[in-house]
Protein backbone atom coordinates (compact mmCIF):
# COMPACT_ATOMS: atom_id res chain seq x y z
CA UNK A 1 0.00 0.00 0.00
CA UNK A 2 1.36 3.43 -0.98
CA UNK A 3 0.29 6.39 1.13
CA UNK A 4 -0.79 9.31 -1.04
CA UNK A 5 0.73 12.05 1.12
CA UNK A 6 4.19 10.47 0.94
CA UNK A 7 3.90 10.03 -2.83
CA UNK A 8 2.95 13.70 -3.20
CA UNK A 9 6.02 14.70 -1.19
CA UNK A 10 8.30 12.50 -3.32
CA UNK A 11 6.74 13.81 -6.52
CA UNK A 12 7.20 17.48 -5.62
CA UNK A 13 10.81 16.85 -4.57
CA UNK A 14 11.40 15.12 -7.91
CA UNK A 15 10.00 18.16 -9.74
CA UNK A 16 12.24 20.46 -7.72
CA UNK A 17 15.33 18.39 -8.59
CA UNK A 18 14.36 18.48 -12.27
CA UNK A 19 14.63 22.29 -12.21
CA UNK A 20 10.97 23.07 -12.65
CA UNK A 21 10.07 26.70 -11.86
CA UNK A 22 9.06 27.24 -8.19
CA UNK A 23 5.70 28.76 -9.14
CA UNK A 24 4.91 25.66 -11.24
CA UNK A 25 5.84 23.33 -8.39
CA UNK A 26 3.65 25.35 -6.04
CA UNK A 27 0.75 25.03 -8.48
CA UNK A 28 1.16 21.24 -8.56
CA UNK A 29 1.40 21.15 -4.77
CA UNK A 30 -1.73 23.24 -4.28
CA UNK A 31 -3.80 20.89 -6.45
CA UNK A 32 -2.42 17.65 -5.03
CA UNK A 33 -2.71 18.74 -1.41
CA UNK A 34 -6.27 19.94 -1.97
CA UNK A 35 -7.05 16.59 -3.62
CA UNK A 36 -5.50 14.71 -0.69
CA UNK A 37 -7.49 16.68 1.90
CA UNK A 38 -10.72 16.07 -0.03
CA UNK A 39 -10.00 12.34 -0.23
CA UNK A 40 -9.54 12.07 3.53
CA UNK A 41 -12.51 14.27 4.44
CA UNK A 42 -15.04 12.95 1.92
CA UNK A 43 -13.90 9.42 1.04
CA UNK A 44 -11.62 8.42 3.93
CA UNK A 45 -9.00 7.45 1.35
CA UNK A 46 -5.30 7.64 2.17
CA UNK A 47 -3.86 4.98 -0.17
CA UNK A 48 -3.07 5.37 -3.86
CA UNK A 49 -4.62 2.01 -4.69
CA UNK A 50 -8.07 3.10 -3.50
CA UNK A 51 -8.32 5.98 -5.98
CA UNK A 52 -10.62 5.09 -8.89
CA UNK A 53 -11.80 7.03 -11.97
CA UNK A 54 -15.09 7.63 -10.17
CA UNK A 55 -13.21 9.17 -7.25
CA UNK A 56 -11.35 11.52 -9.62
CA UNK A 57 -14.65 12.57 -11.18
CA UNK A 58 -16.08 13.18 -7.71
CA UNK A 59 -13.18 15.49 -6.89
CA UNK A 60 -13.67 17.45 -10.13
CA UNK A 61 -17.38 17.76 -9.35
CA UNK A 62 -16.47 19.08 -5.89
CA UNK A 63 -14.16 21.65 -7.53
CA UNK A 64 -17.05 22.77 -9.72
CA UNK A 65 -19.92 22.87 -7.23
CA UNK A 66 -18.23 23.55 -3.89
CA UNK A 67 -15.20 25.58 -4.90
CA UNK A 68 -16.77 27.30 -7.90
CA UNK A 69 -13.81 26.53 -10.18
CA UNK A 70 -14.17 27.43 -13.84
CA UNK A 71 -13.82 24.85 -16.60
CA UNK A 72 -10.30 26.11 -17.32
CA UNK A 73 -9.29 25.76 -13.66
CA UNK A 74 -10.77 22.27 -13.41
CA UNK A 75 -8.99 21.18 -16.56
CA UNK A 76 -5.76 22.53 -15.13
CA UNK A 77 -6.25 20.50 -11.95
CA UNK A 78 -7.04 17.39 -13.99
CA UNK A 79 -3.82 17.89 -15.94
CA UNK A 80 -1.89 18.13 -12.66
CA UNK A 81 -3.44 14.85 -11.52
CA UNK A 82 -2.65 13.16 -14.84
CA UNK A 83 0.99 14.25 -14.60
CA UNK A 84 1.19 12.99 -11.00
CA UNK A 85 -0.24 9.57 -11.83
CA UNK A 86 2.07 9.24 -14.84
CA UNK A 87 4.94 9.81 -12.41
CA UNK A 88 3.58 6.98 -10.27
CA UNK A 89 3.57 4.78 -13.38
CA UNK A 90 7.20 5.66 -14.13
CA UNK A 91 8.16 4.85 -10.54
CA UNK A 92 6.33 1.49 -10.73
CA UNK A 93 4.02 2.52 -7.90
CA UNK A 94 0.99 1.73 -10.06
CA UNK A 95 0.48 -0.14 -13.33
CA UNK A 96 -0.56 1.74 -16.46
CA UNK A 97 -3.90 -0.04 -16.51
CA UNK A 98 -4.52 1.07 -12.91
CA UNK A 99 -4.08 4.78 -13.64
CA UNK A 100 -7.44 6.31 -12.63
CA UNK A 101 -6.96 9.39 -14.83
CA UNK A 102 -6.35 7.55 -18.11
CA UNK A 103 -9.87 7.70 -19.50
CA UNK A 104 -10.94 11.02 -17.99
CA UNK A 105 -11.05 13.74 -20.62
CA UNK A 106 -10.90 17.49 -20.01
CA UNK A 107 -14.19 19.38 -20.12
CA UNK A 108 -14.90 21.35 -23.27
CA UNK A 109 -13.99 25.01 -23.04
CA UNK A 110 -14.85 28.13 -24.96
CA UNK A 111 -12.03 28.60 -27.46
CA UNK A 112 -12.61 32.33 -27.87
CA UNK A 113 -9.42 34.28 -27.16
CA UNK A 114 -9.97 37.74 -25.71
CA UNK A 115 -7.72 40.57 -26.82
CA UNK A 116 -7.50 44.31 -26.21
CA UNK A 117 -8.52 46.78 -28.85
CA UNK A 118 -6.00 49.47 -29.79
CA UNK A 119 -8.20 52.04 -28.08
CA UNK A 120 -8.24 50.07 -24.82
CA UNK A 121 -4.44 49.94 -24.73
CA UNK A 122 -4.27 53.67 -25.47
CA UNK A 123 -6.77 54.28 -22.67
CA UNK A 124 -4.61 52.40 -20.16
CA UNK A 125 -1.49 54.27 -21.22
CA UNK A 126 -3.30 57.64 -21.03
CA UNK A 127 -4.45 56.80 -17.51
CA UNK A 128 -0.89 56.26 -16.28
CA UNK A 129 0.46 59.25 -18.23
CA UNK A 130 -2.11 61.57 -16.65
CA UNK A 131 -1.29 60.17 -13.23
CA UNK A 132 2.42 60.57 -13.94
CA UNK A 133 2.03 64.21 -14.97
CA UNK A 134 0.13 64.99 -11.75
CA UNK A 135 1.94 62.89 -9.17
CA UNK A 136 5.23 61.65 -10.70
CA UNK A 137 5.01 58.55 -8.49
CA UNK A 138 6.63 55.13 -8.65
CA UNK A 139 3.19 53.58 -9.15
CA UNK A 140 2.38 55.69 -12.21
CA UNK A 141 5.77 55.28 -13.89
CA UNK A 142 5.89 51.55 -13.15
CA UNK A 143 2.34 50.96 -14.40
CA UNK A 144 3.04 52.72 -17.69
CA UNK A 145 6.25 50.76 -18.25
CA UNK A 146 4.60 47.43 -17.44
CA UNK A 147 1.87 48.13 -20.02
CA UNK A 148 4.44 49.05 -22.68
CA UNK A 149 6.62 46.02 -21.90
CA UNK A 150 3.72 43.56 -22.03
CA UNK A 151 2.15 45.07 -25.14
CA UNK A 152 5.47 45.35 -26.97
CA UNK A 153 6.96 41.93 -26.21
CA UNK A 154 4.12 39.52 -25.41
CA UNK A 155 6.12 38.03 -22.54
CA UNK A 156 4.47 36.05 -19.77
CA UNK A 157 3.71 37.61 -16.40
CA UNK A 158 6.21 35.32 -14.67
CA UNK A 159 8.87 36.42 -17.16
CA UNK A 160 8.03 40.07 -16.56
CA UNK A 161 8.51 39.95 -12.78
CA UNK A 162 11.74 37.95 -13.13
CA UNK A 163 13.38 40.52 -15.45
CA UNK A 164 16.72 41.83 -14.15
CA UNK A 165 18.65 44.90 -15.23
CA UNK A 166 21.79 42.87 -15.92
CA UNK A 167 19.76 40.96 -18.53
CA UNK A 168 18.50 44.09 -20.29
CA UNK A 169 20.74 45.21 -23.16
CA UNK A 170 19.41 48.60 -24.17
CA UNK A 171 22.23 49.18 -26.65
CA UNK A 172 21.46 46.06 -28.69
CA UNK A 173 17.77 46.19 -27.73
CA UNK A 174 17.37 42.70 -26.29
CA UNK A 175 16.38 41.20 -22.96
CA UNK A 176 17.27 37.78 -21.62
CA UNK A 177 14.49 36.23 -19.60
CA UNK A 178 13.91 32.92 -17.91
CA UNK A 179 10.84 31.23 -19.29
CA UNK A 180 9.15 27.99 -18.33
CA UNK A 181 11.49 25.33 -16.92
CA UNK A 182 14.02 28.13 -16.29
CA UNK A 183 15.17 28.20 -19.89
CA UNK A 184 17.23 31.26 -20.82
CA UNK A 185 15.47 33.04 -23.68
CA UNK A 186 16.32 36.16 -25.67
CA UNK A 187 13.62 38.63 -26.63
CA UNK A 188 14.16 41.56 -29.04
CA UNK A 189 12.99 45.02 -28.08
CA UNK A 190 11.49 47.61 -30.38
CA UNK A 191 12.75 51.19 -30.20
CA UNK A 192 9.66 52.22 -28.21
CA UNK A 193 10.05 49.47 -25.61
CA UNK A 194 13.80 50.10 -25.29
CA UNK A 195 13.21 53.84 -24.82
CA UNK A 196 10.51 53.17 -22.22
CA UNK A 197 12.84 50.87 -20.24
CA UNK A 198 15.65 53.42 -20.49
CA UNK A 199 13.44 56.18 -19.05
CA UNK A 200 12.16 53.78 -16.38
CA UNK A 201 15.74 52.96 -15.37
CA UNK A 202 16.57 56.67 -15.06
CA UNK A 203 13.56 57.10 -12.78
CA UNK A 204 14.58 54.11 -10.65
CA UNK A 205 18.15 55.37 -10.29
CA UNK A 206 16.78 58.57 -8.77
CA UNK A 207 14.02 56.93 -6.73
CA UNK A 208 16.09 54.23 -5.02
CA UNK A 209 19.30 54.77 -3.08
CA UNK A 210 20.72 51.79 -4.96
CA UNK A 211 19.28 50.46 -8.22
CA UNK A 212 17.54 47.14 -7.47
CA UNK A 213 18.61 44.04 -9.38
CA UNK A 214 15.12 43.42 -10.74
CA UNK A 215 13.46 45.73 -13.25
CA UNK A 216 10.10 45.97 -11.46
CA UNK A 217 10.01 46.49 -7.70
CA UNK A 218 7.84 47.86 -4.91
CA UNK A 219 8.62 51.11 -3.11
CA UNK A 220 11.05 49.30 -0.79
CA UNK A 221 13.03 47.86 -3.67
CA UNK A 222 11.68 44.32 -3.33
CA UNK A 223 10.87 42.51 -6.61
CA UNK A 224 7.22 42.63 -7.61
CA UNK A 225 5.42 39.31 -7.29
CA UNK A 226 3.01 37.79 -9.77
CA UNK A 227 0.16 38.45 -7.33
CA UNK A 228 1.16 42.10 -6.96
CA UNK A 229 0.89 42.65 -10.72
CA UNK A 230 -2.41 40.78 -10.81
CA UNK A 231 -3.70 43.14 -8.11
CA UNK A 232 -2.51 46.09 -10.19
CA UNK A 233 -4.66 44.91 -13.10
CA UNK A 234 -7.62 44.21 -10.83
CA UNK A 235 -7.52 47.85 -9.72
CA UNK A 236 -6.93 49.03 -13.28
CA UNK A 237 -10.05 47.15 -14.41
CA UNK A 238 -12.16 49.23 -12.02
CA UNK A 239 -10.69 52.44 -13.45
CA UNK A 240 -11.03 51.40 -17.07
CA UNK A 241 -14.50 49.90 -16.96
CA UNK A 242 -13.37 46.74 -18.75
CA UNK A 243 -11.48 43.65 -17.64
CA UNK A 244 -7.70 43.91 -17.75
CA UNK A 245 -5.17 41.13 -17.19
CA UNK A 246 -1.49 40.80 -17.91
CA UNK A 247 -2.01 37.62 -19.93
CA UNK A 248 -4.47 39.31 -22.28
CA UNK A 249 -1.54 41.40 -23.56
CA UNK A 250 0.10 38.15 -24.67
CA UNK A 251 -2.98 37.21 -26.69
CA UNK A 252 -3.16 40.74 -28.09
CA UNK A 253 0.50 40.68 -29.09
CA UNK A 254 0.03 37.40 -30.96
CA UNK A 255 -3.11 38.52 -32.76
CA UNK A 256 -1.60 41.85 -33.79
CA UNK A 257 1.55 40.17 -35.12
CA UNK A 258 -0.50 37.77 -37.23
CA UNK A 259 -2.76 40.53 -38.50
CA UNK A 260 0.32 42.48 -39.57
CA UNK A 261 1.46 39.50 -41.66
CA UNK A 262 4.03 37.83 -39.38
CA UNK A 263 4.55 34.14 -40.15
CA UNK A 264 3.62 31.54 -37.55
CA UNK A 265 7.19 30.26 -37.10
CA UNK A 266 8.60 33.67 -36.25
CA UNK A 267 5.73 34.34 -33.86
CA UNK A 268 6.28 30.97 -32.18
CA UNK A 269 9.91 31.88 -31.48
CA UNK A 270 9.03 35.35 -30.21
CA UNK A 271 6.45 33.89 -27.82
CA UNK A 272 8.89 31.18 -26.69
CA UNK A 273 6.47 28.36 -27.43
CA UNK A 274 8.16 24.97 -27.21
CA UNK A 275 5.75 23.53 -29.78
CA UNK A 276 4.40 25.16 -32.93
CA UNK A 277 0.91 23.79 -32.31
CA UNK A 278 0.63 26.05 -29.25
CA UNK A 279 1.02 29.06 -31.53
CA UNK A 280 -1.38 27.61 -34.09
CA UNK A 281 -4.23 28.26 -31.66
CA UNK A 282 -3.97 31.91 -32.70
CA UNK A 283 -4.19 30.98 -36.37
CA UNK A 284 -7.55 29.34 -35.77
CA UNK A 285 -8.75 32.18 -33.55
CA UNK A 286 -7.85 34.95 -35.99
CA UNK A 287 -8.40 33.16 -39.30
CA UNK A 288 -10.68 35.86 -40.72
CA UNK A 289 -8.09 38.56 -40.09
CA UNK A 290 -5.44 36.44 -41.78
CA UNK A 291 -7.66 35.97 -44.79
CA UNK A 292 -8.09 39.75 -45.02
CA UNK A 293 -4.32 40.24 -44.79
CA UNK A 294 -3.78 37.63 -47.48
CA UNK A 295 -6.23 39.43 -49.78
CA UNK A 296 -4.47 42.72 -49.16
CA UNK A 297 -0.82 41.63 -49.44
CA UNK A 298 -0.99 38.64 -51.79
CA UNK A 299 1.77 38.84 -54.46
CA UNK A 300 -0.73 38.02 -57.21
CA UNK A 301 -2.29 41.44 -56.66
CA UNK A 302 0.57 42.85 -58.77
CA UNK A 303 -0.36 40.70 -61.76
CA UNK A 304 -3.09 41.30 -64.30
CA UNK A 305 -4.70 37.87 -64.45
Amino acid sequence: MALLRFMIKDYLEDKELSGLAPRTIQSYGDTLNEFSRWLVAEKEIINIEDITPQVIKGYLLYCSKERGNTVVTRNGKLQHLKTFFRYLEDEDIIEIRSNPTNKIKPAKTDKAIKVYSDEQIKQMLRYYRRMRSRENTLYSYRGHTIIVALAGTGIRLGELVSMRWDSVDLLNKTITIFGKNRKSLSTPLTDKVARELYEWRLFCEKYYIKLPAHVFNDHRGNPLTVNAVKLMFTRLSLRMGFKTTAHMFRHTYASNCLRAGMDIYTLSKLMHHSQIRTTEVYLHAFGNSLAESNDKYNPLNRFDL
